[in-house]
């Protein structure tokens, strides 16, 4: 295939994403338009919820979700875990949440099993002029 025709291909293929994503915005109310600039945090939108994940995602229609130490309270939580809350998240959202992490330190900093690593300023503190 030549660069011309993989132009087309690739400009074709951008003009019917653009196109969806428009449609899917215009079938957007005004709340959910405005709930896209906004990020709730993992969880207090299941606290406050209730149980009812999808009745307050309704409410309160984020375009995003935070999800740091507190996903846990305060307890490192296994993988499975976090994946089920976060599928109940995408579950009970109408519009695809992107999902925010506090990783700086690994994801080992709140999931017990992966990598945790040193905080950045632990890193910047062990550096020296003989290094």
């Amino acid at each position: 295939m030549n660069n011309h025709v993989a132009s087309e291909r690739s400009q074709a293929a951008t003009m019917a994403l653009s196109t969806l994503v428009d449609r899917w915005m215009a079938s957007l109310s005004e709340r959910e338009l405005i709930g896209q600039t906004c990020q709730g945090l993992v969880g207090e939108i299941l606290v406050r919820s209730g149980g009812d994940t999808a009745g307050y995602l309704e409410k309160f229609p984020y375009g995003s979700a935070f999800a740091g130490r507190e996903i846990s309270r305060g307890q490192r939580l296994v993988c499975s875990e976090v994946r089920r809350t976060l599928d109940t998240l995408q579950e009970s959202s109408r519009v695809p949440l992107a999902i925010a992490g506090d990783l700086e330190s690994g994801a080992g900093a709140a999931v017990s099993g992966l990598a945790r690593f040193p905080s950045p300023m632990a890193l910047a503190a062990s550096a020296t002029a003989h290094t």
